[in-house]
């Protein structure tokens, strides 16, 4: 017999669990009902959820918390969003961050990176930007992550001048510094654009800083060289 997925038991133990006790009872075994599940009971289930990639069953979960008279968090809500990104589902991703803004739970930088990042995955180069700035414009302030993310979207989709233009953009931006992430979707952006030059230009940038190269960075500027016919 194959044993049950422990995220179908920990719905069903979910379930299973009402409020209260017997009226008048005194002890355990007087005891006919379940305590009534809390936020972190969700919040625990939620997490089995992700662990197994069931996105449908975290979605539909979260979705139920209110009419169960449980508000979720920011906390719970970033749990189901890191299943969109599991899933690269960027369109459920916006979606419930919609429903974050509808019911008053405020979202932060995880909630942000996590977003643009599935949208970065999904070659969504548009929406990933459309995040980023209204992640700006709730007065988040994006870190190194979030940058490079955006970058990862550009570099997909051949944005070479946008991430040039980022990526001058990060080094005015106080307590933010790139690294060879940073640099490499910069190179990529190039290749995929054609502009052989400036990732030679980037590489001695990251030599300067004192940066390691690794496998994607040597493999964005050997794409370059090919490209460039170097």
């Amino acid at each position: 017999m194959v044993p049950e997925r422990k995220w179908k038991i920990a719905l069903r133990l979910l379930e299973s669990m009402k409020p209260g006790a017997a009226p008048g009872a005194e002890d355990e075994d007087e005891f006919t009902g379940h305590p009534a599940p809390a936020l972190s009971t969700y919040n625990s289930v939620l997490e089995i959820l992700v662990k197994d990639r069931q996105l449908d069953q975290a979605a539909q979960l979260l979705l139920s918390m209110p009419d169960r008279g449980i508000i979720p968090t920011t906390y719970t809500y970033n749990l189901v969003i890191r299943a969109c990104l599991q899933k690269r589902n960027w369109r459920r991703a916006l979606s419930i961050l919609g429903t974050m803004e509808e019911r008053g739970a405020p979202p932060n930088l995880l909630t942000y990176n996590s977003i643009i990042s599935a949208c970065a995955k999904s070659d969504q180069s548009g929406q990933a930007l459309e995040i980023f700035e209204r992640m700006r414009a709730t007065g988040v302030s994006p870190d190194i992550v979030t940058y490079n993310s955006v970058l990862s979207a550009w570099a997909g989709s051949a944005r070479w001048r946008d991430a040039l233009a980022l990526l001058d953009r990060i080094g005015t931006e106080p307590g933010v510094e790139p690294d060879i992430i940073t640099y490499t979707c910069a190179m990529r952006a190039c290749a995929k654009g054609r502009r052989t030059a400036r990732p030679l230009t980037l590489l001695e940038v990251v030599r300067a800083k004192g940066l390691r190269l690794d496998v994607y960075a040597y493999t964005s500027l050997i794409d370059a060289c090919t490209k460039g016919g170097q």
